[in-house]
C-alpha cells in the first residue's frame, strides 16, 4: 500500500507540523526523554480509539519516524497473515507501540554530541585571555583536545553493535508500519485514501 515516496512526503509534512507546534507552543524538550513519553503516550491514547483516530495514530508515529532519521526506502508491506482479526490487530499495534525503545541511533547522538562538544570547545576559548603569555600554548592544547574528542567519538561511531541496533530499530519501525496499514485495509482505506486523510487533517492540527 503506502510506497517510500508517499512516506517520505507525509514525513516531510509531519517535520513541518513538528516544527509548528514547537515554536507556537514554545516547547524546550523535544528531543528529550519527556518528550518521547508523552507521544509514546498520546501514541497508546489514539491506539484505542483507532477508528476514529487512526490517522492521528500516523502523525505521532511519523514524528517519531523523524526524530530517529527512519530511512523507509525499503519498506515494502506484507501482510502478516491471510485472515487477520481487527481486534488482534489493535493489540499488536498497541504491543508493537509499548515496545519501542527511547534508545536514541547513534546516527542521531552523534552530530548532537558533535555539536555539543564544539559549542563547549568554543565558550572555553572564548573565556582565554589573548593578552596573556601563555595564550598561545592554551589555545594549542585545547585544539589538540578538541581534535582528540573528536576522534573519540567517530571512532565509537564504528562499533558494529551500532549497526546492528539501528537495523532492529528500523525493523520495529517497519513492523508497526504493516499493522497501521493491516488496519487501514480493514477500515476500506487505500494509500491515496490514507495520504488524502493524513494531509486534511495535518491542515487542522
Amino acid at each position: 500500500m503506502l510506497t517510500p515516496q508517499t512516506l517520505q512526503k507525509l514525513q516531510t509534512e509531519q517535520k513541518k507540523l513538528d516544527e509548528f507546534i514547537i515554536q507556537k507552543k514554545k516547547i524546550t524538550d523535544a528531543d528529550g526523554k519527556k518528550s518521547f513519553i508523552r507521544t509514546k503516550i498520546a501514541l497508546l491514547v489514539e491506539i484505542e480509539k483507532v477508528k476514529e483516530e487512526l490517522i492521528d495514530c500516523l502523525h505521532f508515529y511519523l514524528s517519531w519516524a523523524n526524530s530517529f532519521q527512519i530511512d523507509f526506502a525499503d519498506y515494502k508491506f506484507q501482510k502478516l497473515a491471510p485472515e487477520t482479526d481487527y481486534n488482534e490487530l489493535l493489540l499488536a499495534l498497541f504491543s508493537e507501540t509499548e515496545a519501542f525503545s527511547i534508545n536514541v541511533p547513534w546516527k542521531v547522538l552523534k552530530p548532537k554530541m558533535l555539536i555539543t562538544h564544539e559549542k563547549s570547545w568554543e565558550d572555553s576559548i572564548s573565556k582565554l585571555d589573548p593578552k596573556t603569555k601563555d595564550y598561545e600554548k592554551k589555545l594549542k592544547d585545547f585544539r589538540e583536545a578538541k581534535e582528540k574528542t573528536r576522534k573519540d567519538i567517530e571512532k565509537w561511531s564504528n562499533h558494529f553493535l551500532d549497526g546492528i541496533n539501528e537495523e532492529k530499530n528500523k525493523a520495529s519501525f517497519h513492523r508497526w508500519l504493516i499493522i497501521f496499514e493491516e488496519l487501514a485495509q480493514k477500515l476500506g482505506m487505500n494509500e491515496k485514501d490514507i495520504e488524502n486523510a493524513y494531509m486534511a487533517k495535518n491542515k487542522i492540527n
